[in-house]
């Protein structure tokens, strides 16, 4: 009676981790976006660590870990704050043409420190459980694919006859009846690429205007008042308006008739519509992006790729031999190896866990 090995459910366990891995590279930039920015978002995706590799015999391609954010948000955290003690960003550089008291421009000036203090922890705070999150999911659905690279491109599996190490057992695989699994895999890893590759690695080119400023101030500067302003994407802009919040804005033009611990209003009526013509780039910039990026890249491509990528119901039954040789031992052996231990490789193959952290 021949030896048989069922791989139905690696192959679904492949499929299971891509839909939950794009889902949360879905959710979790559009979290991101929502809460904080669509700057926030290209920071994250625009330089990467480990992201190109192979599906089987196919370029793949994943979204990776991002490089270096946190160095430049660190940066731009710094720069902002010496900006605002020299008060030279757009914000006070506006207000100052407004002739406020020298109170009101202290007032300004310590609520942005203030406030961009809040946004760094929040902002740090955001992007890592990003990363966190895409690290985990990315290393659930790479292992998988590093099982099911080895099983096909090599027509071996195998294992260790005891959990603590030893001798190593190879299953020499039977390349006719395993051709239907290799045919299997690629299909599934096609369409899993393609949204990966087509709706989110491409879509968020870092562009953002208003620099720091941008960054750290603009989830702050949503006050209701913007539905009177002309825009061309309302609808966008209602949305927003559910996450974003006012604070920043509402304090920048909170009236005090000493002009102490707010404006006076005479102050505040000069400088409020130069906020505002401050704020409608950056609010322009989330609205006109929010259904490009969004809504056709991540949620549409999402839909698309769970209508395709289905799980298996029939069987993947692959013959095999046990192979007590030294190389087919060998080649198990220092797969199993490297898979634990990881090596610098262009594949997903033999990961090195510290290209999943951040850096």
């Amino acid at each position: 009676m021949a030896q048989i090995l069922n791989y139905k459910n690696l192959l679904n366990t492949f499929v299971d981790e891509s839909k939950a891995y794009s889902l949360d590279v879905k959710n979790r930039l559009s979290d991101l976006f929502l809460y904080h920015s669509m700057g926030a978002v290209e920071e994250v995706m625009s330089s990467r660590n480990f992201y190109s590799g192979a599906f089987g015999s196919s370029p793949g391609n994943l979204v990776g870990i991002p490089k270096k954010v946190i160095s430049r948000v660190s940066t731009y955290y710094t720069t902002l704050k010496e900006n605002i003690s020299a008060e030279t960003t757009s914000i006070q550089t506006q207000f100052n043409t407004c002739s406020p008291s020298e109170y009101e421009k202290l007032y300004v000036k310590n609520l942005l420190y203030d406030t961009l203090e809040q946004q760094l922890s929040e902002t740090m705070a955001q992007t890592l459980k990003v990363v966190n999150s895409f690290r985990d999911s990315q290393n659930k659905v790479a292992t998988t694919i590093d099982k099911l690279n080895f099983v096909t491109s090599d027509s071996y599996d195998g294992q260790y006859i005891n959990p603590n190490g030893g001798r190593v057992v190879a299953f020499q695989l039977t390349g006719i009846t395993s051709t239907t699994l290799v045919n299997s895999y690629i299909s599934s890893t096609t369409y899993f690429n393609t949204y990966i590759t087509n709706n989110v690695n491409t879509a968020f080119t870092k562009n953002y205007p208003g620099s720091e400023e941008y960054l750290f101030f603009s989830p702050l500067m949503y006050t209701n008042e913007v539905t009177l302003f002309t825009f061309s994407y309302r609808t966008q802009l209602k949305e927003l308006l559910k996450y974003r919040k006012s604070t920043l804005y509402d304090n920048l033009l909170n009236n005090d008739p000493h002009g102490i611990t707010g404006l006076s209003t005479s102050t505040k009526l000069r400088f409020k519509q130069k906020l505002n013509n401050i704020i409608i780039p950056w609010i322009n910039y989330d609205t006109s992006l929010m259904t490009q990026r969004l809504t056709n890249n991540l949620e549409g491509g999402y839909e698309t790729l769970e209508g395709v990528l289905n799980r298996y119901y029939s069987d993947f039954d692959v013959g095999y031999s046990i192979n007590t040789g030294t190389t087919a031992e060998n080649l198990v052996r220092i797969n199993l190896r490297d898979k634990n231990i990881g090596i610098s490789d262009s594949l997903f193959n033999f990961k090195i866990l510290s290209q999943l952290y951040v850096s």
